[in-house]
Formats: structure tokens, C-alpha cells, sequence
């Protein structure tokens, strides 16, 4: 009875153990029911063999009494690791402590660690990224030994060092004595990849490091960290929200007041905070700050108290007048801004052209979920505004009237029944992403017309995996706006639809270098309830769209090659691919990659279509597609997928 229980107990560790946070599937798993190590470590030229093509590895429940050098024989044999977590406990109300009982069932009375020569005397790693060590211990010489591995990569990633998956810097006061060697532009780099409370508490662990903070060229300060919610709005109260703002404030007025006698410049002074009344002190210390030091580049995220899912018609008002208020009350911080990142306002019709007005530096302009009213037009006239996001706004139109240095505009989600964008004068305009679930009143859009003086390099258009909301045209209206696109993505296209009328994009374009097609039903993101889709006006006629080659014989000669993301083995796919080749006489790569499954919905798809064809299949395909057509373009079945 007694080994049955002990076997139990066996399962219910390796089962704790594969909760423990950071924890992911490896590769290769090592566990002991108490700690004793049972693996002999072995020299690179016999792991190697069997070991290279490892990524992760769990050493799991490693007694407390063991030093951990021995553990160093794994990366030894396997180059590729990028992971290595380490567990190191002595679990009392699992391990069997009675002498007599241990005695019994032949449980050994050696030490638990393991004799190890240490290999090769100069051995270094190059893919090691992360490194977690759970049950740490600063004072313990044999934990700190495992970080004198000289390996470049985890020299780079020093603040991978987790407890409990919690950042341990306050912990390690004697490894701190090797971050204290390093020069002072690496110390700069590392401190500004952690978040703006954990940079602070590491530069009160060695006087070293105290003047380090004040040397840094970005500095960023969000209320994410000074909120136990890390940002979820949803799951603290509002007056929570309140503090974790008021010590964002009282930080970033400590921060730039230590910063008032540095000689180094602030390349980047990035702040996120909610709107309220602590907002007037962030906004007053930036311009407070503005005032003494050089700062290139000033962002402000300002967010909302309420989520979007939660805020009503009253709520976004109620921001858009807080909004308002803090920029009448602190001019002078808006107008050295680089960047805004708004969200949940509704603006008067003349607040926009007051913020564009006192924002002079602005170059970065984000809207989400702005409104003016019922919709109402907003016009955009500013000098040095070159990247502009519009996402789930409600206006009926945004016309670009005057932005002469824009360059990139992103625009998801319209309500407008029109085109929901006009272009005046945009001479540098490069890039522009249009994202919209086709709903059964929206217009069908004509590129020519919504591009209108426009004439871009790179076109992004996504369907939601819903209708195609854009009219084909002929190669005449196109030729005028698309003789200079150079790249075009379709995104999440239905599988539903026929890509024949893709062509169109060709036919007008005819100094496109690269086409890249998405294909796919994205099902964790789809509405597929019948009754809501006819509540929310989806639409009820067919994805695709009609569409009438009528330029036969027609060739392309810039279109070096052809991406498809979510490619099926199926006649549509196989005609379309050759219908390109035949057009596109200089095609040179096609790559088609296996059906595309993210990680939430992936369930709901066959593991078959989404797995890397067999070669037999691959070979197949390469004839179905080439034969007759006497092209020698090289196609790649890639493995990889993406979101």
C-alpha cells in the first residue's frame, strides 16, 4: 500500500511541477520525486547527436543540497537551446523524511548531487536566451555559480532572471557584482528594456548603478506598472485606477526632477496614463521638464478609466470634456508632443483643429474609438504629421486635406455608408491600410475614387474574413493611383471566395513587385451566430465578388513574387496560381503556405489541414501548377505559419 501511495505522490508532483508559472512544454523533461539527480551527465560529442535540435528544458524539483554546475553539460550538447528553467526545491510535504522509511524502500542515502568535470574549459553558447531559475537564493554560492556561464546571449537578456515568475533584480545583490563591470552604454541598454519601477529599484542595488537611471536616452513611465492589474481595466475598482495614476505621476515628477542636472539628452520621454484629475500633474511636469532639458520625441498614451467594451455614449462625452480640459490647462506640454495615443473621447467640432493647432510637433496621431458627434467629418490639416491610426472611429468622413509629410495611414472600421477617407494634398504618402467587416449597407469601394490624388508604394486591404468590400476596376482608372505600388496584401480573405478577381490588382498595377494573399475563416473572430449576423447587418449574399477579365492575353513583367497564406491543395487555388504565372512572365518565388490556425482556434480545425504537406504532395502540387506552362519559377511549401 505504502509504494502505491508513493506512486501517487510521484504523479501529483510531476503534475504541481507543470503548473508552475513560465512553465511551457519542453522539449526534453527531467523531474525526481526528491530531488535525487538520477541523469549522468554526459560530454557534448555524445549529446550533440540526439540533443540537437533541442529549444527548451524543464530541470524540475532539484534538491536544495545540490550544486547546479552540473546542469551546464546540457548546453554543452545542445547548441540550439534558447530556454533552459530551472526548479530548485526541497518539497517537505511530498518527500519521504523518515530514515527508517527511506531505509525500506531502498530510497538512496548518498548525496543527491552529481559529480560533474565541467567539459570544455572554454565553451560558449550563442542561442541561449532565457534562463529562469525557480527557488532562487542570492546567498547561495552554487545557484550563482550557474551565472558565470559566459554565454553572449544571456549577457544580453540579464533581466530573464525570474523568481516565482516574478523579476528577481532586488534579489541578486551579489550577482549585481557583474552587472557593475559592465560598461556604462550596455548598463543604458539593459535598464531600458524593463519598465520604468524595476530600472529604478535596480539602480539602489550598487552605488555603481546609481547614476545609471540619469544617463538613460528613452525613458518610459506606464501606469500598467504601478497597477496590480497590470492594465485590466476590468478587474479594479476605480479608485485603484485612481492610485495606480497618482503614482505614476509622483514617479514621472521624481524621474525628470532627478534628471534637471544630467548632461545627457532624453532621445524619447514616452508617458501612459488615464485621464482624471491626476493627468494635470503628468502634463505639467513634462512641460515643466521641456522647459530645462532637451527632449527629442514626447509621447502621450492617455487611456480611459473604462474599457471600451464598457464605456456608453455618456462615458465617451464625459472623456472628451476631461480631454479638453487638461490641454486648455496645460498648452505648453501639448505642444511638445511628437505622439497622442487617444481613446473613448467624443470631441466638439472644433476641438480637433485646436489640438492640431497647440500639437505643432505632432508626427504621430492614434484614434480609437473617437467620435464627434453624429457622424460628423473630420478634416486633418498639420505639417509634420506623418503617421496617422484611425481604429472603430465614427466619422463619417476623414478627409486628409493638408498633411504634407504624411506617409503612413491605418484606417479600421468605418460607419460612413460613403468612402469613408478622401486624400487632398499627401505628397509623401506610402503606405495604406484599410481594415472593415463588409456589413449589407456599406458601399462597395472604388479604389480610384478613394485614393483619388493619391499614389502609394504599399496597399494593405483586409476583409475580416467577411465580404469583399472592393469594387475591380480596369487597368485605366487604376493606372493613375497604382503606377507606383510596389506591394499589396489582401488579408483574410473568406474560403468561401474565388481569388480570380484579385487579378484586377495586377492588371493595374504594373510595376507591382510583390502580391501576398491571406486566406482564411477566423473562426475565434468571426461572428457565426445567424441571428446576431442579421441583428449586426452581415451580410447575407455571397464573400466574393463578381468580376469580368477584360484584358485577355495580358502579361506582367515587374512581379518577382507570390505569397498565400492558407493555400489548399483545390482546383481554385491551383487555377489561380497558374493564371498568375502565365501573366507574370518574370516571376521568380512563390511561396504557399499550409492552412493558417491561431492559437485560440485551432481546435476547431483538423490537425491535417494545417500540417506540412508530405513531399510526395508537394511534388504533385509542383506539376499541377507548372505543367504546361513551361516557367521555371521556384515554389516553397514553407513550414512555418503565423497568426
Amino acid at each position: 500500500m505504502e509504494q502505491t501511495s508513493l506512486k501517487h505522490k510521484d504523479d501529483e508532483n510531476k503534475e504541481a511541477a507543470s503548473r508552475q508559472p513560465g512553465h511551457q512544454k519542453p522539449a526534453r523533461k527531467k523531474d525526481d520525486d526528491e530531488g535525487e539527480i538520477w541523469v549522468l551527465p554526459e560530454g557534448p560529442k555524445e549529446l550533440s547527436r540526439v540533443f540537437h535540435r533541442l529549444r527548451v528544458v524543464d530541470l524540475v524539483d532539484i534538491s536544495e543540497e545540490c550544486d547546479l554546475n552540473w546542469t551546464v553539460f546540457i548546453l554543452q550538447g545542445a547548441p540550439f537551446l534558447e530556454e533552459l528553467n530551472i526548479m530548485v526545491r526541497d518539497h517537505l510535504c511530498e518527500m519521504l523524511l523518515d530514515d527508517e522509511l527511506r531505509t525500506e524502500f531502498a530510497c538512496s542515502m548518498e548525496k543527491k548531487g552529481v559529480d560533474w568535470e565541467g567539459g570544455t574549459s572554454d565553451f560558449k553558447h550563442h542561442k541561449l536566451a532565457t534562463l529562469k531559475v525557480f527557488g532562487f537564493r542570492p546567498e547561495d554560492r552554487a545557484h550563482l555559480n550557474i551565472f558565470s556561464l559566459d554565454s553572449p546571449a544571456i549577457n544580453r537578456m540579464i533581466n530573464y532572471f525570474y523568481l516565482t515568475g516574478t523579476l528577481i533584480l532586488n534579489a541578486l545583490q551579489d550577482a549585481m557584482d557583474r552587472l557593475s563591470k559592465m560598461p556604462d552604454d550596455i548598463l543604458v541598454s539593459v535598464l531600458e528594456r524593463l519598465n520604468i519601477r524595476e530600472a529604478a529599484r535596480m539602480g539602489t542595488l550598487s552605488r555603481r548603478l546609481w547614476h545609471i537611471p540619469t544617463k538613460l536616452n528613452k525613458i518610459v513611465i506606464k501606469v500598467n506598472s504601478f497597477d496590480p492589474s497590470e492594465g485590466n481595466r476590468s478587474s479594479i475598482t476605480f479608485d485603484g485606477l485612481s492610485q495606480a495614476n497618482a503614482a505614476m505621476a509622483e514617479a514621472t515628477k521624481s524621474i525628470l526632477a532627478a534628471r534637471k542636472a544630467s548632461q545627457y539628452a532624453i532621445h524619447l520621454l514616452s508617458l501612459q496614463f488615464y485621464l482624471g484629475d491626476e493627468a494635470l500633474s503628468v502634463a505639467q511636469t513634462v512641460a515643466g521638464t521641456m522647459e530645462n532639458q532637451a527632449v527629442d520625441a514626447v509621447e502621450f498614451a492617455i487611456l480611459t478609466k473604462k474599457r471600451r467594451a464598457r464605456c456608453t455614449i455618456y462615458d465617451v462625452f464625459l472623456h472628451g470634456r476631461q480631454l479638453m480640459l487638461l490641454v486648455d490647462a496645460c498648452p505648453n506640454a501639448f505642444s511638445y508632443l511628437t505622439c497622442i495615443k487617444l481613446e473613448n473621447v467624443s470631441l466638439n467640432e472644433p476641438d480637433f483643429p485646436k489640438i492640431f493647432s497647440i500639437c505643432k510637433r505632432l508626427e504621430f496621431l492614434r484614434l480609437d474609438n473617437c467620435t464627434m458627434g453624429i457622424l460628423f467629418f473630420l478634416e486633418v490639416e498639420h505639417l509634420l504629421l506623418s503617421e496617422l491610426e484611425i481604429d472603430n472611429c465614427r466619422f463619417e468622413r476623414v478627409h486628409l486635406k493638408w498633411v504634407p509629410r504624411l506617409a503612413t495611414l491605418t484606417f479600421n472600421a468605418w460607419v460612413s455608408q460613403e468612402d469613408p477617407v478622401s486624400f487632398g494634398y499627401v505628397p509623401l504618402l506610402q503606405s495604406v491600410s484599410l481594415t472593415n467587416i463588409g456589413l449589407s449597407w456599406h458601399k462597395m469601394l472604388k479604389l480610384s475614387e478613394v485614393l483619388g490624388n493619391a499614389t502609394v508604394s504599399t496597399l494593405y486591404l483586409n476583409f475580416k474574413s467577411e465580404k469583399i468590400w472592393v469594387q475591380p476596376e480596369g487597368p485605366s482608372q487604376l493606372f493613375p493611383i497604382f503606377h507606383k505600388l510596389r506591394r499589396v496584401s489582401l488579408i483574410n480573405i473568406s474560403e468561401e471566395c474565388d481569388l480570380d478577381w484579385t487579378m484586377f490588382v495586377l492588371q493595374g498595377a504594373p510595376s507591382l513587385e510583390e502580391l501576398q494573399i491571406t486566406v482564411q475563416d477566423h473562426f475565434c473572430e468571426m461572428l457565426r451566430d445567424e441571428e446576431l449576423r442579421k441583428l449586426y447587418a452581415y451580410s447575407e449574399e455571397k464573400k466574393s465578388v463578381d468580376w469580368e477579365d477584360g484584358a485577355s492575353g495580358f502579361k506582367h513583367h515587374k512581379l518577382v513574387v507570390l505569397r498565400i497564406f492558407g493555400f489548399r491543395p483545390q482546383d481554385k487555388f491551383v487555377r489561380y496560381v497558374r493564371r498568375v504565372i502565365v501573366a507574370a512572365v518574370n516571376l521568380e518565388d512563390i511561396f504557399l503556405h499550409n492552412k493558417l490556425v491561431c492559437e485560440r482556434c485551432k481546435h476547431k480545425v483538423p490537425k491535417a489541414s494545417r500540417s506540412p504537406w508530405p513531399k510526395k504532395q508537394r511534388f504533385s502540387l509542383r506539376n499541377r501548377i507548372t505543367s504546361g506552362t513551361n516557367s521555371f519559377v521556384a515554389i516553397h511549401f514553407p513550414s512555418s505559419s503565423r497568426d
